[in-house]
């Protein structure tokens, strides 16, 4: 079913139709359908950057990172959330130094980051005292930071050998001045954080 979707664009091409047959693609979870996504790139005619984002994050699901970033590389037309569904991919391939790179070149090429952006970096950064600038330099934009970058922030605190448990107190209450509820998976990653339970957990009350 999904070959003769491809022959009809092969055909007449129609960029909503291949974006939607690109996430069906994706989804299918059968390890040769990256090439079909591939095929479909080839008979693209000025595809936007809807599709391109769909594209990637299809490849990143089928665990073909390199696939991704080559696209990702090759498209004239490109948006923040192609950006943004690049560097999820990379984050999600454990490739870290590629995902931190792409954050810095939204920042000189003027790019606008989101939300999404800040956490994948931080989620990809796996250095603490990286994230809470992260976390600052979000502070100093427009963005209002939500409960997953706050997550992805602890998580990072809670990654260090030595318990950073003042930094995810700190965090916490940013947290709490930005009216967002801490949850279970938090508290998990504060108590990570204490050097021992009875401290973090005191200075948490």
């Amino acid at each position: 079913m999904l070959l003769s979707e491809i022959e009809v664009l092969s055909k007449k091409w129609h960029q909503k139709d291949a974006t939607s047959l690109v996430a069906k693609l994706g989804r299918s979870g059968k390890s040769n359908q990256w090439i079909q996504i591939l095929r479909l790139i080839q008979l693209a005619r000025e595809p936007d950057s809807i599709f391109l984002s769909a594209v990637i994050s299809a490849l990143g699901r089928a665990r073909r990172w390199e696939a991704a970033l080559a696209v990702f590389g090759q498209s004239v037309q490109t948006s923040a959330k192609t950006w943004d569904a690049t560097m999820s991919v990379c984050e999600r391939s454990d490739q870290c130094q590629l995902v931190l790179q792409l954050f810095n070149q939204m920042s000189s090429k003027s790019i606008e980051r989101s939300i999404v952006t800040f956490t994948t970096a931080i989620k990809a950064c796996k250095v603490w005292t990286t994230a809470l600038d992260y976390l600052h330099q979000l502070r100093e934009s427009a963005l209002q930071p939500d409960a997953l970058l706050y997550t992805a922030v602890l998580n990072t605190i809670a990654s260090g050998s030595t318990g950073r448990w003042e930094a995810a107190v700190s965090t916490l209450d940013d947290m709490a001045r930005n009216t967002v509820r801490a949850d279970s998976y938090m508290y998990g990653a504060m108590i990570k954080c204490c050097d021992t339970g009875a401290s973090g957990l005191k200075d948490m009350r």
